[in-house]
């Protein structure tokens, strides 16, 4: 399987903490593909579905975070995630965490592995 990088904003001049959602354009969902969080300096990626329901995490674009931006939330239930790791920290979670996606900084680029995106969100070959 090769891996298909996908370059993003580094989100130099975003909050942090703060998280973005990222759309593929021929991949058509009801929310961001993937989203990027960025936290103590650093950027964390993952797959924008919650694994109790499949759906995805945001209610409003780019919303991604609780209240105190602590914690990546499911606007669906309400399920907590640790941002550094996407570990369940509590709600119908059920102890499965966020399918974090590889990240790479080349010189001012950084890149998202978005293989798993597409495996995860691509819908079914007819």
């Amino acid at each position: 399987l090769v891996s298909e990088w996908m370059v993003i904003d580094a989100m130099r001049d975003a909050a942090d903490p703060s998280a973005k959602g990222y759309k593929l354009d021929d991949l058509v969902t009801s929310g961001a593909a993937f989203f990027v969080v960025k936290k103590d300096n650093s950027l964390h990626a993952y797959v924008n579905q919650c694994p109790h329901v499949g759906a995805p995490l945001e209610w409003i674009p780019d919303q991604f975070l609780n209240a105190d931006a602590q914690f990546i939330q499911c606007a669906v239930h309400g399920a907590a995630f640790v941002i550094d790791d996407g570990a369940c920290a509590g709600g119908p979670c059920n102890g499965v965490g966020l399918t974090a996606l590889p990240l790479l900084q080349e010189g001012d680029d950084v890149k998202v592995d978005v293989t798993t995106v597409r495996e995860l969100l691509a819908p079914p070959a007819i």
